[in-house]
């Protein structure tokens, strides 16, 4: 009895030391073992945001139209139309160095006629004040001061507005104090062009959207005191007073159409009429859906990807995958990633060669079909 006893207590002992010595190597290989981050995750030290964007659905999808969200808004007042958006700029002066910022601002001509002003916004995030900060449109300085931190808006006259411009951002040095430097970094950069009181709404159509173009829709829920006037390349597809849903339907009996951009406006002649949620659907006798973007890289980023280490990201958000295959994805005309993608966060990478100094264009595209939610371009060291 007393030997079974004394063999269960080895067994035991024997059992323990065994699981004991398992801990000890596990532990031993997590410490060393190197982490490697998921494809989503950009594995650098220093990580810049360029842009954000949203995509939606991409792929081949039967009777699936190109739908653009238009928001809401209110025809018979001011109008406002973002041209340029970028999350963070470093601007600095000093004995060692500057950084400033120079963007070329281009005016799509369908606005020219009912242009108004043009609004540069941006927060000031912090500063030291020690030198003037400056705002330059085509030359002239409309704003030149010591700025705090807090909100500043700029206001640019139509008078001073050409179809392409120069912005320039930049800083006094820091004075007498000949040691420091002049910083300011601003947020939330804005560059908006204000126009009216009708609504412009540009869309592109492609040579094969133009060959297989089947008929446009505009939806909204609409209420106002006017009637609702609306125009497709200057011909009216649509006068009369909406009372809450309704669908402009148009097609190249009322409205023709042509390769590259068309001019969807919207008018009341009499009064104003708000349009709640609108939405743009351009249905074409094809069943590929492709999501085009746009975004600007400043001259100080591009510097950045071009010699000083940084590596462009793209990174994007599947948030359902309906059928699976090659997602496609360009950078202004270059392909810089072809792969089939997981749900959640997926990333390419792309260099200086692919991207442009100022305007770059996007366009996911793809033999299965999948919504993508969120998408982020970064520059990564």
């Amino acid at each position: 009895m007393a030997s079974r006893m004394m063999k269960g207590i080895d067994d035991f002992f024997y059992v323990l030391g065994i699981a004991l010595a398992l801990i000890i190597v596990f532990t031993a290989v997590s410490m060393v073992w190197p982490y490697a981050p998921g494809p989503g995750t950009p594995g650098g030290e220093s990580n810049i945001t360029v842009a954000e964007l949203s995509v939606g659905t991409v792929g081949f999808s039967e009777n699936e139209p190109r739908s653009s969200s238009l928001g809401t808004f209110t025809v018979g007042e001011t109008q406002s139309e973002s041209l340029k958006r970028i999350p963070q700029l470093e601007i600095s002066a000093g004995m060692f160095g500057s950084q400033s910022e120079k963007l070329n601002v281009e005016i799509p001509s369908y606005y020219m006629d009912s242009l108004r002003d043009i609004m540069v916004t941006f927060r000031v995030y912090d500063t030291n004040e020690y030198g003037n900060l400056y705002v330059k449109w085509n030359g002239k300085d409309f704003h030149a001061m010591k700025t705090p931190r807090g909100d500043v808006e700029v206001k640019i006259d139509a008078n001073y507005v050409e179809a392409s411009n120069t912005l320039e951002v930049y800083c006094d040095g820091p004075g007498l104090a000949f040691w420091a430097a002049t910083v300011y970094t601003l947020r939330d950069f804005r560059v908006d062009l204000e126009y009216g009181p009708s609504k412009v709404i540009a869309f592109t159509l492609d040579q094969a959207e133009t060959e297989a173009f089947s008929r446009g829709e505009l939806k909204f829920i609409g209420y106002g005191n006017s009637n609702l006037r609306v125009r497709v390349n200057g011909y009216k597809v649509w006068d009369q007073m909406p009372d809450g849903v309704e669908t402009v339907v148009f097609n190249y009996t009322g409205a023709p159409l042509k390769l590259g951009s068309n001019i969807l406006s919207i008018d009341a002649p009499t009064g104003q009429v708000t349009l709640n949620n609108a939405m743009l659907n351009i249905y074409v006798l094809t069943n590929q859906v492709t999501r085009t973007r746009n975004f600007d890289i400043t001259d100080s980023q591009y510097t950045m990807l071009d010699g000083q280490g940084y590596t462009g990201v793209l990174r994007f958000r599947v948030e359902d995958t309906t059928r699976q295959g090659e997602l496609r994805a360009e950078l202004n005309g270059n392909v810089i990633g072809s792969v089939s993608p997981r749900n959640g966060w997926n990333a390419m990478t792309f260099s200086a060669s692919e991207a442009n100094e100022g305007s770059n264009t996007l366009e996911f595209s793809g033999t299965g079909y999948w919504t993508i939610s969120d998408a982020e371009v970064i520059l990564s060291k």
